[in-house]
């Protein structure tokens, strides 16, 4: 994964999203409600043209288009550019991203239904962004949040950072 957050690889990022296009079919299936668009977690733009891409909104645009949903690159902006995450503990991360999103709610509304969204980033590691775009989200109107990401860091790892 260290690899896919900074250094794009198109052939393992092929792979990694397949599989959890493969893995959302499933587990959504035809029984449960998919969401009616997906947001990617938004990278500062600083930091994207440090990194040259956007890993969540490069995953957002895949996903979106092999499960024709729409993509919302436009209602969530990162206004601050914070440290990096990796390394902070939790209480850290959370003090980290206390400001850093802001959520654009009548563009959100402009965009489409703002009932059942799905936050798409790449890794997961305390849930601290996930935490701190969807309390903006649902302040904004938002009612269900669904987060789908490439991978989860082990819960023991996560605390000890």
């Amino acid at each position: 994964m260290q690899n896919y957050k900074h250094h794009f690889d198109g052939f393992s990022f092929a792979i990694l999203s397949g599989l959890l296009q493969r893995h959302l079919e499933q587990q959504y299936g035809s029984e449960s409600p998919w969401p009616q668009r997906l947001i990617p977690v938004p990278l500062h733009p600083k930091r994207r043209l440090v990194r040259g891409f956007d890993q969540a909104a490069e995953l957002a645009r895949k996903l979106g288009s092999a499960l024709s949903l729409p993509v919302d690159n436009r209602s969530c902006s990162r206004r601050l550019d914070t440290p990096q995450q990796q390394g902070l503990d939790a209480k850290q991360r959370r003090r980290n991203l206390r400001h850093a999103f802001h959520v654009d709610a009548q563009l959100l509304h402009r965009q489409g239904s703002t009932q059942h969204i799905a936050l798409i980033d790449d890794v997961m590691t305390t849930g601290s962004t996930a935490q701190a775009l969807s309390v903006k989200l649902k302040r904004a109107g938002v009612q269900q949040i669904d987060l789908w990401c490439l991978a989860r860091t082990p819960i023991g790892r996560a605390n000890r950072h």
